[in-house]
């Protein structure tokens, strides 16, 4: 039993040998264990998060299918269902996270954890006439997500949760841009974006890729290192189609954001 004294304290309960994010954690011989001081090294990671026994709402393990996690509920992390990936609250530019969802290969492999943050202040002036539209309304929107892919600027963070070979990663976005866009092949701007990715090599699991929308171009940042940008404004609409739109490679991930933009755009914990 721990008793309520304040300390920074991160708790792991142990449900198999897994994987957490960056690394790998060998398995625990204890059933509970706890770290204290623990920092993190890249976002995101092994957490500090400022967590107190008597702040924390929650420590989970979960582990799902080959892949396992030792995962942190708190209010300001929170947790991919599918692949146990933690996500911070906020992100650069402002923004902050709306919702989360898995890339799978053949509907069964996890590939990638997806996290999609928006600015508020944006989502608010671009929808204020949506207030009144809750997430189950805003989800089954389909005009609602054509104009929030081309003009709300979000920015996708994906999280790799099993080893990918760079052209590999090219490959999936070659043809899940395709998809979105409704064509057999690729724009030359979607084929240019996808190519970013051949030089990569192979990306570990813990890999963090950031795909950013700002004005007409779409940047690519891998491990906090800008890798290429892309100035096209289709282009744009379409990368955010290719997670968000009926034919997204993260069917999920439309209605899990629909419920953050609805709570943004209602002044929620965001306001």
């Amino acid at each position: 039993m721990f008793n309520a004294m304040r300390t920074r304290t991160l708790i792991f309960f142990r449900l198999r040998p897994v994987t957490l994010l960056h690394g790998r954690l060998r398995p625990f011989s204890t059933h509970a264990q706890t770290y204290r001081n623990v920092q993190h090294t890249q976002r995101p990671a092994l957490w500090k998060t400022n967590l107190s026994l008597a702040s924390a709402t929650a420590v989970v393990g979960v582990s799902l299918g080959t892949v396992g996690t030792y995962a942190i509920c708190d209010s300001d992390v929170t947790i991919e269902s599918e692949t146990g990936v933690a996500y911070e609250a906020n992100a650069s530019g402002g923004r902050v996270l709306a919702g989360t969802s898995a890339r799978l290969m053949g509907g069964l492999v996890r590939v990638y954890a997806v996290g999609l943050y928006v600015s508020p202040t944006t989502t608010r002036k671009l929808f204020a006439d949506e207030t009144d539209k809750g997430a189950g309304e805003l989800a089954s929107d389909e005009l609602f997500w054509k104009r929030f892919c081309a003009s709300a600027e979000p920015m996708l963070r994906l999280v790799v949760v099993r080893e990918v070979a760079g052209h590999h990663m090219c490959t999936g976005f070659e043809r899940g841009l395709a998809r979105a866009a409704g064509l057999r092949k690729p724009s030359a701007a979607a084929k240019k974006f996808a190519k970013l990715f051949r030089g990569l090599g192979t990306m570990k699991v813990g890999s963090v890729m950031e795909v950013e929308c700002v004005d007409d171009t779409v940047r690519l940042i891998v491990d906090e290192r800008f890798i290429g940008e892309v100035k096209d404004a289709e282009l744009v609409r379409t990368i955010c189609g290719m997670y968000l739109s009926e034919k997204a490679v993260t069917p999920n991930l439309r209605v899990d954001a629909a419920s953050g933009i609805a709570s943004i755009l209602a002044g929620g914990k965001w306001n």
